[in-house]
């Protein structure tokens, strides 16, 4: 592979060793190196040079020999040997961080180890201990199959995943950098410092990872309102995915090693991230942190499943962690929660709440799968204190809550996201009728967030598809300028084009 602007040709070679060192060929198994090299090239590997000393058969070359690794898992062990620039910094702990790029870009690699330099030391401070080892280094391969690889100390990224042109990337690529280099440095924690035990808890790597990196980086750039992207992109995308009968619960039993490619989709991923935020905002954020820290200590350097975090979290909040937690883990699929108005006095409502397996196409679940569900009822009156919290455990409740008002904006971006994707999700399943989702979405008139915006633009435009050769069709595009042209009153910065298409 050329990576050099010059008219030399160089070379690079990438390696992951998870199948090449002997008698090191599960996941689980823990195991600390050596490595020594012979040759002219650069190094670039996750530990410091210990010694250098020249070649006995050719003095140009030479034998470096480095620091022995911490007991590690060989799939997180990595060497890159090639001609590289780079660009280097210390945190605020004094962790050296470097973001190695292709000969001729070390200034496209700025921006990804400005973000190296401040989520680290958010990791640590959060989970309330330290980097392990001495440096934190990056590094663009142009030619990687995958979009990141979390090696210990020597995180390798595809090219677009990683650099940046200060002059020339998007907002949105900017983002996508940052959500990408937080997602592998929390892995420094969650899956290096402690390893799952077998694939069957791989969500426990990938489902924390893909939580905590938007809690990083809402913390460093709150300008990306990235919490509602992460509804909007994340949490949907478990929904759409978990509502087939063909999904598989977060926890799988892996058997043979052609079912472990299988388990890296949005089950793992999306599903995992949306049960450990609602996990985190269950037990709170003091008793979270403080579980975590026990959890990582006692299992730094060594294989863990996914019932010990659950134990910790539960010691730490005083909570029934595990059985509220094992009813999302083990099984597949989530609930919809049926909500029958029984009486409303005044602004009060008495509410019957049933739940049941939601399955896309409309059927009925015959399995009578049960979640424990925890419900949270705000008030209007005073809509940032909690007023009740219930756990349903049973298939059947009646609570008492006061209205509230999407019109007003009283819900937050988020849950007047989720409210619109709820009602369309239930449309599409044949639970209500598109007539309600229409009604509904009248009352997004005052709506100012892009977010929700771009999801309710996608489902218009799948209705618009449906009814376009139908009697209704010309009501229906009055009806669509109709709620759309709101959004040019709001003055929307990066209203889609599909929007401005249907307007």
């Amino acid at each position: 592979m050329k990576v050099s602007d010059s008219s030399e040709s160089c070379y690079v070679h990438v390696t992951e060793c998870s199948v090449d060192l002997p008698e090191t060929h599960t996941q689980a198994q823990l195991i600390s190196y050596d490595f020594f090299f012979s040759g002219e090239n650069k190094i670039v590997q996750e530990k410091p040079i210990k010694s250098e000393s020249e070649f006995s058969d050719n003095k140009e070359w030479k034998i470096t020999k480095f620091d022995r690794t911490p007991i590690m898992s060989t799939y997180l062990v990595a060497y890159v040997v090639g001609e590289y620039d780079y660009v280097e910094i210390k945190d605020s702990n004094g962790v050296s961080m470097k973001v190695y790029t292709p000969v001729g870009k070390k200034e496209h690699g700025r921006f990804a180890l400005d973000i190296a330099s401040k989520v680290l030391p958010f990791y640590a401070e959060y989970f309330n201990i330290k980097y392990p080892i001495a440096k934190a280094d990056q590094i663009a391969i142009s030619d990687f199959d995958s979009a990141a690889m979390e090696n210990w100390g020597l995180v390798t990224y595809h090219e677009m995943r990683l650099l940046i042109d200060p002059k020339f990337s998007s907002m949105e690529t900017r983002q996508h950098v940052t959500i990408v280099v937080a997602h592998e440095l929390a892995h420094q924690w969650f899956g290096n410092l402690v390893t799952m035990d077998w694939w069957t808890d791989l969500w426990l790597n990938e489902g924390f990872a893909s939580w905590i990196e938007y809690l990083a980086v809402d913390k460093f750039y709150p300008e990306f309102d990235i919490w509602t992207q992460f509804v909007a992109d994340t949490f949907a995308r478990f929904l759409i995915h978990d509502a087939l009968k063909s999904s598989h619960p977060i926890e799988v039993p892996i058997e043979h090693p052609a079912e472990i490619d299988g388990i890296f989709d949005a089950i793992s991923y999306s599903k995992g991230s949306s049960v450990i935020r609602m996990l985190h905002d269950y037990i709170g954020d003091d008793a979270f942190r403080k579980g975590l820290h026990n959890y990582l200590t006692e299992y730094s350097y060594k294989n863990t499943v996914t019932v010990n975090l659950w134990s910790h979290l539960s010691q730490a909040s005083n909570k029934p962690v595990n059985e509220v937690m094992s009813s999302w883990t083990l099984q597949m699929g989530y609930p919809l929660v049926t909500v029958i108005e029984e009486k409303q006095p005044n602004n009060t409502r008495i509410l019957k709440l049933k739940q049941q397996r939601f399955i896309a196409d409309g059927s009925v679940d015959n399995e009578n799968l049960q979640w424990k569900i925890r419900i949270t009822v705000f008030t209007k009156s005073n809509p940032n204190l909690i007023a009740k919290q219930i756990l349903i455990d049973q298939p059947e409740i009646t609570i008492t809550l006061e209205n509230e008002s999407i019109a007003d904006k009283k819900l937050s971006s988020q849950d007047r996201l989720m409210t619109q994707d709820d009602v369309a999700a239930l449309c599409n399943a044949g639970h209500q009728s598109f007539v309600d989702y229409l009604k509904l979405i009248l009352s997004y008139q005052n709506e100012d967030n892009c977010t929700v915006w771009k999801s309710i633009v996608s489902t218009i435009d799948d209705l618009s598809s449906l009814i376009e050769y139908t009697d209704y069709f010309d009501q229906f595009k009055k009806y669509r300028a109709h709620v759309l042209s709101s959004t040019q009153k709001q003055n929307l910065v990066g209203i889609p084009k599909k929007m401005k298409i249907l307007l």
